[in-house]
């Protein structure tokens, strides 16, 4: 059986930051607000990418799940930017 390894990351990006922008991602509605929801993609996926730098000497495939999961932020808002967006102007 493995050993179970803790995985420490600064409080307050968790708690704070990543908090704040992954809530302002779940409230913003594409169709109403396309430019806020990416805004909201972009700065979740950038407070992600910080977070790998912390998880990256402790787990990496814990950090490689984080990336994933900022580089799938950051398809949809290019998606959601062409979509609408880069449509409207």
């Amino acid at each position: 059986m493995a050993a179970s390894k803790k995985i420490s990351v600064p409080k307050d990006l968790l708690t704070g930051d990543i908090d704040r922008a992954y809530n302002e991602f779940m409230r913003v509605s594409i169709l109403d607000d396309p430019a806020r929801a990416v805004a909201a993609r972009r700065n979740l996926a950038r407070l992600y990418k910080s977070l790998v730098g912390s998880l990256a000497h402790q787990s990496m495939p814990l950090a490689y799940a984080v990336l994933a999961a900022a580089d799938e932020l950051l398809s949809e808002a290019r998606k959601i930017e062409a979509r609408h967006v880069g449509g409207a102007a």
